[in-house]
């Protein structure tokens, strides 16, 4: 009797025990963890894995860590995808014996397993292996039959890594279309058949056309392409290293892009070529693979001169200007406004008080008009509707003329704009035209 009351105060002190632990040492971080680790596969951690691999009946799959990411091993000698290498190993991490279905089974074949098996091994540091050998997917398509390599006890663990270990080799590349640094570069040569743009950052760190001509770039433009190479993936390896780069528009390609690194003056190069079912055929100079980019890349990383250029038709502080001279025909109407009240008055031909909103509307309209188009070194102003102009407006501040715009004809959806000042003729869209060009009585208060 005593023996069987020390037997039950052992095993209460040992529930106490394992109480204290759970809920007052652990914690409910330390129960969650401890929740997850059981039934799982094998007990490793992402970070200790130095090599995956993954056999299959079609191909052998193998990535090696290095100290600066995940390498491709077989079937080709590539860069690894760090992002999805590491995602299938958290899965394998993860899996769990969700259920077990059969003990020491017979057939193994009906599992999937056997000889259509799929075989998946980490190798952590230090050399020790884990694998799991993984088959069909269960009835309802909710789980996948798996077994350990030698046992023939067979369970049902996450689909999720069927998926993943049977994903296409490029899932498993990096996809990368140009390795460059952003931030370092300060030189982009456009080369577009016979013709070649330059752009180049000035050292007050704006974008300038240089080639063909001297013109501000549009920043925004330039953001936007340098981004989308960051960030654009490669669709298909083609050809892992062709001898026939004429078959795919590449021998003597007519559109090709160079990035310079201002900082370890270097220059990186992708070549375009044929076109192909929505994609171009595409090289990077520095490595041997033909591999395919989307048209809508391949589009914003060849553009033309307009698409580059600053389409801004005038650049000045719209709360510094103090006088707006408009003539129309041949009367000309001067605005000034007020030091003290910032009140808007018409001082000539008479003077009136001006609609304040009218007016910096004016200012502010033409400031943000943007060039759809560009028309260069023109000669003949009257074939444009300039001479004379619809509408003549000069903007000043502090007696300093800072802008100087001409309004012209329309033609189509467009009108003409004159840039007095940088000598430009400019093609802008008609709507704008009526929020500009208003009648004198229209600014003025009633």
């Amino acid at each position: 009797m005593r023996f069987r009351n020390t037997y039950i105060v052992v095993l209460i002190f040992l529930a106490f025990g394992a109480y204290v632990y759970f809920y007052e040492i652990l914690g409910e971080a330390g129960r969650k963890r401890v929740e997850e680790e059981r039934d799982r596969l094998y007990l490793f951690e992402n970070y200790d894995i130095v090599k995956l691999q993954i056999i299959r009946a079609d191909t052998t799959i193998e990535c090696i860590k290095l100290d600066d990411g995940w390498m491709v091993n077989l079937p080709v000698i590539y860069k690894g995808d760090d992002f999805n290498i590491e995602e299938l190993i958290d899965t394998f991490r993860k899996a769990k014996i969700d259920l077990t279905v059969a003990e020491n089974a017979e057939n193994i074949e009906r599992f999937g397993l056997g000889s259509n098996e799929i075989k998946l091994t980490v190798t952590v540091t230090g050399g020790n292996e884990y694998s799991v050998l993984i088959g069909a997917n269960n009835p309802t398509e909710s789980h996948v039959y798996a077994r350990f390599p030698e046992q023939s006890n067979v369970f049902l663990t996450a689909l999720m890594l069927k998926d993943r270990v049977m994903a296409p080799v490029l899932y498993f590349r990096d996809k990368t279309i140009l390795d460059f640094e952003k931030d370092n570069t300060n030189k982009i040569v456009f080369h577009k058949k016979d013709k070649e743009i330059i752009i180049e950052k000035k050292d007050d760190n704006n974008w300038h056309v240089t080639k063909p001509i001297d013109w501000p770039a549009d920043k925004n433009v330039i953001e936007l392409m340098l981004n989308r190479v960051l960030v654009a993936k490669i669709t298909n390896f083609v050809d892992e290293n062709s001898t026939n780069l004429e078959k795919y528009g590449l021998q003597e390609p007519e559109n090709w892009i160079e990035i310079f690194d201002g900082l370890k003056h270097t220059k990186k190069t992708l070549f375009f070529g044929n076109f192909n079912a929505g994609n171009f055929f595409t090289r990077d100079i520095e490595k041997n693979p033909i591999f395919e980019v989307d048209s809508n890349t391949v589009m914003q990383l060849t553009p033309n001169l307009t698409n580059l250029r600053d389409k801004k038709i005038v650049d000045y502080d719209i709360d510094i200007i103090d006088v707006l001279k408009i003539t129309y025909a041949d009367s000309l109407y001067v605005f000034h406004k007020e030091d003290s009240t910032g009140l808007w008055y018409m001082t000539a031909p008479k003077r009136q008080k001006a609609q304040f909103q009218k007016i910096n509307g004016i200012i502010k309209d033409i400031f943000w008009t943007l060039a759809e188009d560009f028309i260069d070194n023109v000669k003949n102003f009257k074939q444009y509707g300039l001479d004379p102009p619809v509408g003549d407006f000069v903007m000043l501040s502090n007696g300093v003329e800072v802008a100087h715009v001409q309004i012209g004809k329309a033609i189509g959806r467009h009108r003409y704009f004159y840039n007095v000042i940088k000598n430009q003729l400019y093609m802008v869209r008609s709507g704008l035209y009526p929020l500009i060009v208003v009648p004198v009585n229209g600014l003025l208060e009633k």
